[in-house]
């Protein structure tokens, strides 16, 4: 089915300029991709099925109507849970489209799709978009757009983006990278209009102290403060010791 189904609904909307004119017959077209990646989860990475979702999902993202972006933020959630081994090489340029396109979309609920899937792409391989770049402005990278979300209207926004914060700062290997970056977006968010909301970063912070108190733990051991024992000079004794029991 992949074989027939994929390549057609790509024909359709994964090319530029897109074929397909009407707005729900796409919607319909990724609908239709996504229920492929649902029922054949096994199938789609090791067949390199991939890189057909990378072209569609790139387009749908660029696409000007609101439900179809919508539903391609959700499916760059769907793609990375999948086959989260795989999906490496895709996720930062689908991270990009997300940012370009979706972050700072005017409607809410597209917001809200856009950062929950940069969340994930982040999480899966695209932390290099969060680093210092040289030729983006700085009201265009990825860190300016994510403090501009710390401050939007609607609070399901602002929730996504704190959720963000917290998988960026405490669970991805380059986390210690993204503090001088992102630690000020945290404690932006610990004044938060909602409680639930300031409770989260209140959260992030505490995670982030006892994280740092961990990687600059001091496991040496002051000889001078410490009992020695018949152990500790075993090495200096010529006879066998008694036990130490």
């Amino acid at each position: 089915i992949l074989d027939w189904v994929l390549p057609a609904v790509v024909a359709r909307v994964g090319v530029e300029p897109i074929a397909e004119e009407s707005e729900e017959l796409r919607l319909q077209l990724l609908e239709l991709a996504v229920e492929c990646l649902k029922t054949f989860p096994h199938d789609v990475g090791p067949r390199n099925f991939l890189d057909f979702y990378k072209v569609l999902l790139e387009n749908c993202l660029k696409d000007p109507y609101p439900d179809l972006k919508k539903l391609a933020c959700n499916a760059c959630v769907a793609i990375c849970n999948t086959d989260p081994k795989r999906v490496k090489h895709l996720t930062t340029p689908l991270a990009k489209v997300v940012k370009n396109n979706c972050l700072q979309h005017k409607h809410s609920s597209v917001r809200v799709a856009a950062v929950e899937a940069f969340k994930i792409l982040l999480s899966h391989g695209a932390v290099e978009l969060l680093g210092d770049t040289k030729d983006e402005q700085d009201n265009r990278t990825s860190v300016y757009y994510l403090f501009i979300l710390c401050s939007d209207h609607t609070e399901s926004v602002r929730k996504a983006t704190v959720e963000l914060l917290g998988a960026v700062l405490l669970d991805i290997t380059e986390r210690m990278d993204q503090h001088r970056r992102l630690l000020p977006h945290v404690i932006l968010l610990l004044t938060d209009a909602s409680e639930r909301i300031r409770q989260q970063a209140n959260s992030v912070m505490f995670q982030m102290g006892k994280l740092h108190m961990m990687d600059n733990e001091d496991n040496s051991i002051n000889v001078e403060k410490r009992r020695i024992t018949l152990k500790d000079i075993e090495w200096y004794g010529e006879d066998e010791y008694p036990s130490m029991e």
